[in-house]
């Protein structure tokens, strides 16, 4: 649990997402905390490790 994601069973979902949804338009904190998070679990140099990776698989 990074705290970037509400998790949701598959068969919960449909009846949690309204809720889900109006609890997170409602508090502009809990919002900034997943921004800050999901940031954290970002790779800024994706782009670039794939063209190594491909660069480097073509010889």
């Amino acid at each position: 649990d990074k705290g970037a994601a509400i998790l949701c069973k598959d068969l919960e979902a449909k009846e949690k997402i309204g809720t889900i949804v109006t609890e997170l338009l409602s508090d502009k904190s809990k919002v900034e905390r997943f921004e800050k998070e999901i940031a954290k679990l970002g790779l800024p140099q994706a782009a670039e490790s794939i063209v190594n990776v491909i660069t480097s698989s073509l010889g």
